[in-house]
């Protein structure tokens, strides 16, 4: 992957991670379930109502902790992240990455989450869990 990739990847990354902060509350229970759709640790984790709602608790402030706040630890997490990104993944990247531009969080959900799952298929190598 040539250095301007992985820039672009950088600075995708960061957009993705802000706008998913800012539509976090839209687009929680889809992510939950598809992570869960693919990761059996995920899944067996939500066995209860309770549960399900911890998950959703710490996804959402993950969700804000890593697209809100200081510019400087989002590009270096999304400098890691392209660092490892294998290039059977970046066309799923860069679809999951261009919903940022969606003008809507219900717009932004509806082009996500496929986005998501597609890259939670080639990340995994999976079958869905359930």
């Amino acid at each position: 992957m040539t250095d301007t990739v992985k820039k672009d990847l950088v600075g995708s990354c960061v957009k993705a991670r802000e706008k998913a902060a800012a539509c976090r509350m839209e687009i929680v229970d889809d992510w939950i379930a598809v992570r869960a759709k693919y990761n059996p640790d995920i899944a067996e984790a939500m066995a209860t109502p309770d549960d399900k709602a911890k998950l959703k608790a710490v996804a959402l402030e993950e969700f804000e902790k890593d697209g809100s706040g200081p510019l400087e630890p989002r590009v270096e997490a999304c400098t890691q992240l392209a660092n490892h990104v294998p290039a059977k993944m970046l066309d799923s990247i860069r679809a999951f990455e261009a919903c940022t531009s969606r003008s809507t969080c219900d717009d932004y959900r509806k082009c996500v989450i496929p986005a998501f799952e597609k890259i939670e298929i080639a990340r995994t190598g999976a079958s869905p869990s359930r």
